[in-house]
């Protein structure tokens, strides 16, 4: 049944499939010290590669996969599944937040803050330079539904 009230602002925040994995593999393998224990499991160390890093997701099934690496539409597939859910993604968050902030003033009563960045470019490599053909391919079919259900080109971003 029902966990909500009909007046809640019912809504997500998608991401770039390509960008995702990247800034993952950056941020709980690459960057701090000790690599996300889910990474550790999948046989991951500090300093395995980005191309390794996507192979080992690849084998998993995604049901399995910690929800840092899993296909965004299995993470929220009961959410997906709502008539009501407003989508987001995640580029166009600072232009959306001042609507987002608005609705949730109106249904609340509470003013949200302005949107702050966090964990942003933590590492000092521009993300695209680490895909090449072999990465991107594998990216396309882990995240396939990614990109179709959220309307995400396949190709990188420019």
């Amino acid at each position: 049944g029902r966990r909500y009230a009909r007046d809640w602002f019912v809504f997500t925040v998608v991401r770039n499939p390509f960008s995702r994995y990247a800034s993952a593999y950056l941020d709980k393998l690459e960057t701090r010290s000790e690599p996300l224990r889910p990474l550790t499991r999948m046989g991951l160390k500090k300093g395995d590669s980005f191309g390794l890093f996507m192979k080992m997701l690849s084998k998993w099934p995604a049901a399995a996969i910690n929800e840092h690496f899993a296909p965004q539409t299995t993470i929220l597939a009961r959410a997906l599944q709502l008539p009501e859910l407003s989508i987001f993604k995640f580029e166009n968050l600072q232009s959306e937040w001042g609507g987002i902030a608005e609705r949730i003033n109106a249904i609340t009563g509470i003013v949200l803050p302005r949107l702050e960045t966090r964990n942003a470019a933590k590492a000092a490599v521009d993300w695209k330079s680490l895909y090449d053909a072999e990465t991107l391919e594998l990216a396309r079919r882990l995240a396939a539904r990614d990109f179709a259900k959220f309307g995400y080109s396949t190709d990188i971003p420019a």
